[in-house]
């Protein structure tokens, strides 16, 4: 049985979430960092990225993040230590950073300004809390509109690396009999849809 959790990167809920749900003793937990990125948090810092507009999402979600008190990232680091006190097995999942920022810089810069504008624009133009995981009508609305405005942009941040962990969850499940996997909640209906092709048997936790 595989167990989703989709998080918010921003939402102090989620952290509490991913305790709760470690707190069941899954046989594992795959999250969705990869090496480099988890050393580099585990170092209390984070990856340089060449391109400008990484920086820029990534100044965004800092500044999104104050109004919470949780750093980008920190439920994903939460779910890996909360595991290993409790000598759970833990996977990195998502595609190695470095292969995701060289597919970005491939993209068109008119599509990469789009990304901009509707990172702030999620947002800004919404009224909800921060604090929460956005509804699952919220998450679909933002999904779709980011495919169709940036479709390239929207290949290259989810859906390939919703195929990534989707692969590495059905692995997983051939070798424990529970798995939580704890990712972000935009990428929540891509793995859904991927285990359903499988045959898979899941259950979704974002929304409890």
């Amino acid at each position: 049985m595989i167990r989703l959790l989709g998080t918010s990167h921003i939402s102090p809920k989620s952290v509490q979430s991913i305790k709760d749900e470690i707190d069941k003793e899954p046989d594992c937990v795959a999250v969705e960092l990869d090496e480099g990125r988890y050393r580099a948090m585990k170092r209390g810092g984070s990856e340089s990225y060449p391109s400008l507009f990484f920086k820029v999402l990534s100044w965004l979600q800092k500044r999104l993040a104050k109004k919470t008190g949780v750093l980008p990232g920190e439920e994903m680091m939460s779910a890996t230590d909360r595991a290993m006190e409790r000598n759970i097995e833990v996977y990195l999942i998502d595609r190695p950073i470095h292969i995701t920022v060289e597919r970005f810089q491939n993209i068109g810069i008119l599509e990469k300004i789009k990304l901009i504008l509707f990172s702030m624009g999620r947002f800004s133009g919404y009224d909800f809390d921060l604090n929460e995981v956005p509804s699952a009508e919220l998450i679909e609305e933002s999904m779709e509109v980011m495919r169709r405005r940036a479709p390239g942009m929207y290949s290259v941040l989810v859906e390939e690396r919703d195929e990534r962990m989707s692969k590495a969850l059905v692995g997983l499940s051939d070798e424990y009999d529970t798995v939580l996997a704890v990712v972000g909640a935009g990428h929540i209906t891509g793995i859904k849809r991927r285990l359903d092709e499988k045959g898979l048997e899941y259950v979704d936790k974002t929304f409890k």
